[in-house]
């Protein structure tokens, strides 16, 4: 099977390339969607970038929490970025990112998708509680 591309001292995972392959999709999606409603592009790509910098910083805040007994062990690992990344981790800093420095465009991005009712009203309730409990 074909795992990674090796280029000298360089080595790129497939998985990477999937996941930077899905948040291109993503972005793509959403920029077309929002252009055909009239939503300013500029809104769409701080979203993307938020998310991307929220969920970078959420996969290894997580991997910390995961593995708090290794790093008291070898406070090493935290310094090694070779490895360390949980998915979840970047799914829950991503949105929380976003939801915290753009509330409101969270709400004009998910009206670009079919689900948009039951979302909306679900991201209405959490902004509620981010805003009015500053809970982060």
């Amino acid at each position: 099977m074909f795992n990674d591309i090796v280029i000298g001292p360089i080595t790129i995972h497939m998985y990477g390339v999937m996941i930077a392959a899905g948040f291109l999709a993503a972005l793509l999606m959403t920029l077309r969607r929002g252009k055909k409603r009239g939503y300013d592009e500029d809104l769409i790509w701080g979203i993307f970038f938020c998310a991307i910098i929220g969920g970078m910083l959420g996969t290894r805040i997580l991997y910390y929490i995961v593995e708090i007994p290794e790093i008291m062990k070898d406070p090493s690992i935290l310094w090694d970025f070779k490895n360390g990344y949980v998915v979840y981790g970047g799914i829950i800093g991503g949105i929380l990112a976003v939801a915290k420095f753009a509330p409101a465009a969270i709400t004009a991005v998910v009206s670009l998708f079919p689900i948009k009712k039951h979302i909306n009203s679900t991201i209405a309730t959490v902004h509620i509680v981010f805003v009015n409990c500053s809970i982060v």
